[in-house]
């Protein structure tokens, strides 16, 4: 989709109960959007338990995609039980996360509430191609792989040493760097800082007393409230 000189692309998604998704066929490239109900349960996004769906998710979130949520946001499923859960997640490509935010609106009859993707956006020529802030996940690296698949490129590449520093430089710079992403994970973590309050504190109590209430009286009232 093209809006204002950008070109976004934009994966509708829906994942059946139960499923375990397969997310190696996407293309993630700058302005990416992917959105929908996944049927993933984590407790990073308000559930109990984590299924094979929210695991999935999890580790797609730890790449150049990044999940927009805040706890604070409201749940976007009313079960028929008065159960609440999110099972509707937004997913945006790292260089427009900073400026995305997930909006909930009403549902529309079906028990979801509606998922908003709100981009700012400014004019650009279509032949702009936005970067892709991207970092290395040291955490899970295989330093052992990385050390042998080292060891045996540089064998094999059969440097010159006769040439300009500079053009026997970029051979083991490329292949130092080919190595790395073979072995070392690319993701980004966000830097969080601890805002709570003692207002938070009495709104989330609040809040907990009336979900204990609608599922102890199972009233419809109860659940709206």
């Amino acid at each position: 989709m093209w809006k204002k000189g950008n070109n976004f692309v934009i994966y509708a998604m829906y994942s059946l109960p139960n499923n375990k998704s397969d997310f190696t066929s996407l293309n993630v490239t700058s302005k990416t959007i992917m959105i929908g109900d996944f049927s993933a349960h984590s407790p990073k996004w308000g559930y109990k338990d984590t299924n094979a769906a929210g695991k999935e998710m999890e580790d797609l979130n730890t790449s150049v995609l990044e999940l927009i949520y805040n706890d604070t946001d409201p749940s976007t499923y009313l079960h028929f039980n008065g159960a609440q859960t999110t099972p509707d997640l937004l997913l945006v490509s790292s260089d427009i996360s900073a400026n995305t935010k997930c909006i909930i609106l009403g549902n529309l009859g079906s028990g979801h509430k509606r998922v908003i993707a709100s981009i700012p956006l400014s004019r650009q020529q279509r032949t702009s191609d936005s970067y892709i802030r991207t970092s290395w996940n040291f955490k899970k690296t295989d330093w052992g792989s990385f050390t042998d698949m080292l060891e045996i490129n540089q064998h094999q590449e059969r440097i010159d040493f006769s040439l300009h520093p500079d053009k026997f430089g970029k051979v083991i710079n490329s292949s130092i760097i080919n190595c790395i992403k073979a072995c070392i994970p690319r993701g980004r973590v966000k830097r969080y800082k601890c805002i709570w309050t003692d207002d938070l504190e009495i709104l989330e109590n609040q809040r907990e007393n009336l979900r204990k209430r609608a599922e102890h009286t199972g009233r419809i009232e109860d659940v709206q409230s």
